[in-house]
């Protein structure tokens, strides 16, 4: 276990059996931590989340399997760079309550989360994204994903977005994918399945 700053108040974080446990008291799953934040984790005003996840030099997060959002107020976030990224023992991940809609980057947002065989993004709102690149980079078990809502009019950096998605047998994406202002598609799709 270790402590981890939110708001100026530190709380004891622990991993336990692939769960993060967020104290004071410390809760059984990420969905109650995040509806327990509510009351002690004010996120309305948090505009970054880049690499929040992403288990890094650390590797605190590298057991991490679960993550359930439930409440956490992701309204005025602009960056979700790397999110995810290098979660590599996550297999499972509920987005349904994140409100995406003033967020620039989703950079690398689950790239390296190779536990992953689907992630639902069909709710994304992805108007003012404009980077996109290594967003599924290496998610080399996904086998589902439906982009079918994304809106890309704004994405100028697409590059690696799919690099290395080797199991992945489709992709589902809008009607009409509109990419007049993307300036790099560099291995969209590398070694894609």
């Amino acid at each position: 276990s270790w402590l981890t700053e939110f708001g100026g108040n530190m709380i004891k974080t622990t991993i336990n059996q692939g769960q993060l446990l967020l104290g004071r008291p410390c809760l059984p799953m990420l969905s109650d931590a995040f509806n327990f934040a509510k009351k002690y984790l004010n996120t309305e005003n948090l505009e970054n989340m880049g690499e929040m996840f992403s288990p890094g030099d650390k590797d605190v997060f590298s057991k991490l399997e679960t993550i359930k959002f439930g409440n956490f107020n992701t309204k005025k976030v602009t960056d979700m760079n790397s999110l995810f990224a290098g979660c590599q023992k996550l297999t499972n991940i509920d987005l349904s309550n994140f409100d995406t809609g003033n967020v620039l980057s989703m950079r690398g947002m689950f790239s390296g989360c190779t536990g992953l065989t689907s992630i639902d993004v069909s709710h994304f709102d992805t108007r003012k994204v404009e980077n996109m690149d290594r967003m599924f980079s290496d998610c080399s078990n996904i086998q589902s994903l439906d982009l079918s809502t994304f809106d890309t009019g704004n994405v100028v950096d697409m590059s690696e977005m799919f690099d290395g998605c080797s199991s992945l047998p489709r992709l589902t994406f809008p009607g009409s994918i509109n990419t007049g202002q993307v300036k790099d598609m560099r291995r969209l799709v590398a070694n894609c399945g």
